[in-house]
This record gives C-alpha cells, sequence and structure tokens, in this order.
C-alpha cells in the first residue's frame, strides 16, 4: 500500500539496497508478518519489520506517510 505504514508493532529496522532485500529480511525473521518501506535516500530504504498486520484488529494502525510503502508478507509453509 502506499503512502502507509503500520505503526506499533515494528520488531527490526534496517537500512536496505532495495525491496527484495526488506523482504528477505521479513523471511528471515519468524515473527515478521509485514514491512513498512522508507523512501530511498543515498540509494538505501528504510526497512521496518513488523510483528502485525492490518487485519480487523490493527487497521487502525495504518496510518498515511508519504513516500512510505506498506506491504504484508505471505509466509510460505
Amino acid at each position: 500500500m502506499p503512502n502507509k505504514v503500520l505503526k506499533g508493532y515494528v520488531i527490526g529496522r534496517d537500512r536496505v539496497p532495495n525491496e527484495e532485500s526488506c523482504r528477505v529480511n521479513c523471511y528471515l525473521n519468524p515473527d515478521c508478518v509485514s514491512i513498512n518501506m522508507g523512501p530511498l535516500t543515498e540509494g538505501e530504504l528504510t526497512c521496518e519489520l513488523n510483528a502485525a498486520t492490518s487485519g480487523n484488529e490493527y487497521s487502525s494502525r495504518l496510518k498515511h506517510q508519504e513516500k512510505h510503502t506498506y506491504l504484508e508478507i505471505e509466509v510460505m509453509s
């Protein structure tokens, strides 16, 4: 979701070169189910790993934030 972030559930934060690296960081963390990505600055994105998704109980935590992207991660079992 463009221009959105999930607030209050960040379990990790890092600077990464691209969206794929952020997704991989989430896949490697068993508690991660979604990510917030910040704008590209000096060739890197801010990548935040979240322990929740924007499902019904957390939808009020999804906030507008310019130049950021919220993405839910589908974990393959």
